[in-house]
């Protein structure tokens, strides 16, 4: 489906056209899935350190 999405483009803020999928999600911008890809891998790697550090904590300290 096409829709209408009020946003910034390169920093044009407008109404715009954009694709969204049945469910109401807009197709991401290529820049949009590459700040979801960055922000999930840093996720990933804080949670990925925080379990290393718990894995190695003294079990008195759990």
């Amino acid at each position: 489906m096409v829709g209408c999405w009020f946003g910034n483009v390169k920093d044009d803020s407008a109404i715009w056209l954009r694709f969204d999928h049945q469910a109401d999600n807009l197709v991401l911008l290529p820049e949009e899935a590459e700040r979801q890809r960055t922000d999930a891998q840093q996720r990933t790697e804080e949670l990925a350190a925080r379990l290393r550090k718990w894995a190695e904590a003294p079990p008195d300290q759990l």
